[in-house]
């Protein structure tokens, strides 16, 4: 599997193939910003998902309601290598409400730092029992696309204790279907290149522009 996305700073974590073991482990719990026990929903492949509400129907700009799913990993003090499997799909709800969403930032007074659409977060537990966010470089790429896809979302150093517990944060409508433990290591990768053989453009439909400068030709 891959990390599906780029999001990464750091380079050894960008586009990385990672391996996974046939077997993984189950979390020992997992809760949604409600307090609902959704580890029946999660603990199979299943087609059956963990219910989520979509950021851009929240009340405030300055309050969103967030869409958190706490996880307890287990006893993992043992594991060298760390990595959470994860299926899920993302609904970004109607283009007309993500319109009447975008456009609140226009006529409202919006306070430095408020972010539109702000990026999904994990977070781990300090030793006070505080939660505390991952390194930025580390962060949870951007959950899955609008079909479901497997990913792997490399936890390896991340924990700062024994304490294995993980809380996701999602703006975005994320429903989770499968995640998994892996605590395998990661095996080597052949990688086959494929280039294409023809790659062509052209106009589908016909759209008005005075746009001018260098531009991709039309054809091969």
């Amino acid at each position: 599997y891959t990390t599906m996305g780029e999001q990464y700073i750091d380079p050894n974590f960008m586009g990385k193939i990672y391996t996974a073991g046939k077997n993984p482990l189950t979390p020992i719990s997992a809760f949604n910003e409600k307090g609902e026990n959704v580890l029946p929903q999660i603990s199979k492949l299943d087609g059956i998902y963990t219910s989520a509400n979509n950021g851009i129907y929240s009340a405030s700009i300055n309050n969103i309601e967030w869409n958190r799913l706490t996880l307890n990993l287990g006893s993992l003090s043992s594991a060298k290598e760390i990595k959470l499997i994860v299926n899920g799909i993302l609904d970004w709800g109607p283009d007309e409400d993500q319109g009447k969403w975008y456009d609140r930032f226009f006529t409202e007074p919006v306070p430095n730092g408020t972010q539109p659409v702000p990026p999904p977060y994990m977070e781990v537990k300090a030793a006070d029992g505080s939660w505390v966010r991952v390194p930025e470089s580390r962060q949870l790429p951007l959950m899955p696309d609008a079909k479901p896809r497997t990913i792997v979302v490399d936890l390896t150093g991340l924990f700062p204790t024994n304490d294995y517990s993980l809380r996701i944060s999602n703006f975005w409508n994320v429903t989770f279907d499968y995640i998994g433990v892996d605590i395998t290591s990661q095996e080597n990768v052949s990688i086959q290149r494929i280039d294409p053989a023809f790659a062509g453009i052209y106009q589908a439909f016909y759209a008005y522009s005075d746009s001018s400068g260098d531009f991709t030709r039309y054809g091969d």
